[in-house]
C-alpha cells in the first residue's frame, strides 16, 4: 500500500502498469477505459478484434460490494491479487461498454442501453427502491442484479456517478439522476432523495429539467454528454451549453455565486442558467 507519484524515480519507466490478467479469453490485460471512485478503481475492455467483449474489472475498498466481487474484500492491495482479478459478472445478456465509480458505488451501461448498479444502496445510488447493498454478498450479481427501471425500458445512452448519485443520459437526450439529492444534484427542484424507497423509479422518476434548447425554443433542451461531481451535476447540451446544478459552496456551478441550484422549486429550466464560458 505504497503511494506513486511523490517521490523522485517513482514515474515513467518505472511506474509499473496494472496487472489485469485476462479480461476476456485470449486478451491479456488489453483494457479501453477506466473509472474512479473514491477508493476504487474499475477499467473495462469493449473490443478484441473487432469483437465486442464487455469485460469488467474492479480493484481498491471494497466494504460495500463496489467492486461487484460477492464479498466485501479489498483487491490490489496485496500481492497476487491483480492477476487473479475476476471480472465482474452482470449476466450473460449484458455486455459493458461503459463504467462509471462513485464514493461507494459503481455503475455499467449496457451495448442495449440498460444500466446496472451495485455497491452502496444508502441513499438510493443503484436505483433499486431499497438502500440495501449489491455485490458485497454471492448471487447478488450476474443475472440476479436487475437493470435500473428507467421508464418503459428506455435506453440509455450515457451514464454519470457522483458521490452518492447516479444520472443517465436517455435516448433523445432526457436526463434522468437519482441517489442523494442533499444539495439538488439531481435537478428536480427539492431535497428528496429517489431510489431508495419502492415506487420511486421509472415513470415516477422526474426528468430532470433543463429548459428549452437555445437553438429552437419549441423543443426542450437535451443532453451529449453527462457528469457528476461528489455532490454536483452537469450536462453538456446538444445546443452546446453547459448547464450545473447541486452543489455550489466553491462556485463549482459557474454561476458567479455560492448558492445551490436545484434543491427549491423554479431553480432549473430556463431558470437555471448556462455556464458563461467567454470567448476564446
Amino acid at each position: 500500500m505504497l503511494n506513486r507519484g511523490n517521490n523522485p524515480g517513482e514515474m515513467g519507466e518505472n511506474l509499473p502498469a496494472v496487472q489485469l490478467g485476462e479480461m476476456a479469453a485470449a486478451d491479456v490485460g488489453i483494457a479501453t477505459g477506466v473509472a474512479a471512485g473514491e477508493f476504487h478503481t474499475c477499467a473495462f475492455s469493449n473490443s478484441r478484434s473487432g469483437q465486442f467483449v464487455g469485460s469488467v474489472k474492479c480493484w481498491g475498498a471494497n466494504g460495500s460490494g463496489q467492486l461487484g466481487l460477492g464479498d466485501a474484500n479489498n483487491r490490489g492491495d496485496d500481492p497476487g491479487e491483480m492477476n487473479l482479478l475476476p471480472n465482474v459478472e452482470l449476466g450473460g445478456d449484458f455486455v459493458a461498454k461503459a463504467v462509471v465509480a462513485g464514493d461507494y458505488h459503481t455503475c455499467a451501461l449496457s451495448v442495449t442501453g440498460s444500466v446496472k448498479c451495485w455497491g452502496s444502496g444508502a441513499a438510493g445510488q443503484l436505483g433499486t427502491g431499497a438502500k440495501s447493498a449489491k455485490g458485497n454478498m454471492p448471487r447478488q450479481m450476474g443475472d440476479a442484479l436487475w437493470p435500473i427501471d428507467l421508464h418503459k425500458s428506455v435506453p440509455a445512452s450515457a451514464i454519470a456517478a457522483g458521490g452518492q448519485h447516479t444520472c443517465a443520459i436517455l435516448t433523445g437526450g432526457s436526463v434522468k439522476c437519482w441517489g442523494s439529492n442533499d444539495k439538488g444534484q439531481l435537478g428536480h427542484g427539492d431535497i428528496k432523495y429517489r431510489g431508495d424507497d419502492e415506487n420511486e423509479m421509472g415513470a415516477n422518476l422526474p426528468v430532470t429539467n433543463l429548459g428549452t434548447d437555445a437553438m429552437d425554443e419549441d423543443q426542450p433542451a437535451t443532453a451529449v454528454a453527462i457528469v457528476a461531481g461528489t455532490q454536483h451535476t452537469c450536462a453538456l447540451l446538444k445546443d452546446g451549453r453547459v448547464k450545473c446544478w447541486g452543489f455550489n459552496e466553491m462556485g463549482q456551478l459557474g454561476l458567479g455565486d455560492v448558492l445551490a441550484r436545484g434543491d427549491e422549486m423554479d431553480e432549473m429550466g430556463d431558470a437555471l442558467p448556462a455556464v458563461e464560458l467567454g470567448t476564446k
